[in-house]
């Protein structure tokens, strides 16, 4: 008897250090919201509310969303603590990939006092479905033992891009297909991987494509039209947080061009809102290049002013171009600086100006000033008041021996939202090197240069220089005139 009631006991004792160290608090509690050790043994969780758990020390609790969550959707996940009595630490949630890779982790600061604190993330668009797992620890304790007792509330949040119940990929072939109108589209920000937005459009020959993007007030992006190849075709940015963007391209030929919206900061809201309009249009004709007559280099710069220059108009807005070609004829590998400027002449202020130049492949552009440069596109947008003047400095590298034209497009609109446009081009003819041309005036196959008579082709070449064997026949003279001399 005496040896049952000791087994006893003992047992009572092993019991109570399992449950003072939280290792049966699973099995004897039943009603606790109690994770799992590892990935391997996660408790399942749904999307809902779960109270009840606890957690002692630093040992984590490891759940798995059983709820796949789409591309395109938000997971929220809400952690309430409440630390016991006398426990002083730092609560912390994280959420981990499928394949066990942490994404985010959040903590409430080292406490005593109840709290919350909450994670989400927006998965992109390299797969359709996602499955993530949730760990709720204490990164930090000041006791041993210490302990809170926490609730979970679950979440899932469509944030679908354009109405299209999926996300915008972050690449061309994900691009989602859209017409005229107005949508919506999301982007993760920090806390997530859905960092970019593509869009396809289908134009005909001749269409414009215009773009309003508008961020929220503390997000700016970064907005990008490319054309049928993928390559970049016009770009334009949000100067501020909250700065409307517009973006417009006419197509030369009917095909599917994109455009890409990315943030430029990781931080902010990540919603916004874009209107997408087509303009139909005739297929754009090309303008021919003048051939420009060869001049010497000037010492100064040449000012180009426009062709034609309107009257200025009292209550709107007028914008002109001009332009400043250091060398008007650079030499293939020469550089020249190329400053083109914009001044409102009108009477009112230009607002949401969009200039856009398209540089030819033949140049290379190794200095922007005043704009930004993506490759061969330079753009500058914002205001001009009235008499204010705005200056784009580049400096163009020649490529070839070849004349090129660079169109230049402006288009702005007044404080009403009439949209104005002007155009100007700039020419660029390079310096040929005009090789050497040997005159043969008489056609006998010999240069005048080499002729000794340059008009009798019968008579091809001058005489040879005397030479040492004529120097020396003259010396022997003079010696055999000198030696009769002496004998005479």
């Amino acid at each position: 008897m005496k040896k049952e009631i000791s087994v006893a006991i003992a047992a009572i004792i092993v019991m109570s250090a399992f449950m003072s160290a939280g290792l049966l608090t699973q099995v004897v509690r039943a009603d606790t919201l109690w994770g799992g050790s590892s990935f391997d043994t996660a408790t399942p969780i749904t999307i809902g509310h779960h109270s009840g758990g606890e957690v002692i020390s630093e040992t984590p609790q490891f759940f798995h969303i059983t709820n796949v969550i789409k591309a395109g959707q938000k997971i929220t996940i809400k952690l309430q603590y409440y630390p016991t009595p006398s426990a002083y630490m730092e609560p912390e949630l994280s959420i981990y990939d499928e394949d066990g890779k942490k994404l985010a982790t959040v903590d409430g600061g080292l406490t005593g006092d109840p709290g919350s604190i909450t994670l989400f993330w927006i998965p992109n668009s390299n797969k359709d479905v996602y499955n993530f797992y949730a760990v709720v620890s204490a990164s930090y304790v000041t006791s041993a033992g210490d302990r809170f007792t926490y609730s979970l509330d679950i979440s899932i949040e469509d944030c679908y891009d354009a109405d299209s119940q999926t996300d915008a990929g972050d690449d061309f072939d994900k691009a989602i297909k859209i017409s005229s109108g107005s949508y919506r589209g999301f982007l993760s920000g920090s806390f997530g991987n859905d960092h970019k937005d593509i869009y396809l459009v289908s134009l005909n020959a001749g269409d414009k494509l215009n773009i309003k993007l508008t961020p929220k007030s503390d997000a700016e992006y970064d907005l990008s039209i490319y054309n049928e190849d993928r390559k970049e075709a016009a770009h334009t940015w949000s100067e501020s947080p909250g700065v409307i963007a517009r973006l417009s391209w006419a197509v030369p030929s009917s095909q599917d061009i994109y455009f890409g919206i990315e943030p430029r900061h990781r931080t902010g809201s990540r919603e916004y809102s874009f209107d997408v309009s087509v303009e139909a249009g005739a297929v754009p004709t090309s303008t021919p290049t003048p051939t420009p007559t060869p001049t010497e280099t000037p010492a100064t710069p040449t000012p180009t002013k426009p062709a034609w220059t309107p009257s200025a108009p009292a209550n709107a807005p007028l914008l002109t171009i001009s332009q400043t070609i250091l060398k008007e004829e650079p030499k293939v590998g020469e550089e020249t600086l190329v400053k083109v400027s914009l001044l409102n002449r009108g009477g009112a202020t230009a607002k949401n100006i969009l200039l856009s130049e398209s540089i030819p492949s033949s140049v290379s552009v190794s200095h922007v000033s005043g704009a930004y440069s993506t490759g061969n596109i330079v753009t500058w947008s914002g205001e001009l008041e009235k008499g204010k003047t705005h200056s784009v400095q580049h400096t163009f590298k020649m490529l070839e021996v070849k004349d090129r034209a660079v169109p230049v497009t402006v288009t702005y609109e007044d404080s009403d939202g009439n949209e104005y446009e002007a155009s100007s081009t700039i020419y660029i003819a390079t310096k040929k090197d005009v090789p050497a041309v040997n005159i043969d005036s008489d056609g006998d196959g010999v240069p005048d240069e080499y002729d000794y008579a340059p008009l009798d082709p019968k008579v091809q070449t001058k005489p040879k220089a005397p030479a040492f064997e004529a120097v020396f026949a003259i010396a022997g003279l003079f010696a055999v005139a000198y030696l009769l001399r002496r004998r005479g």
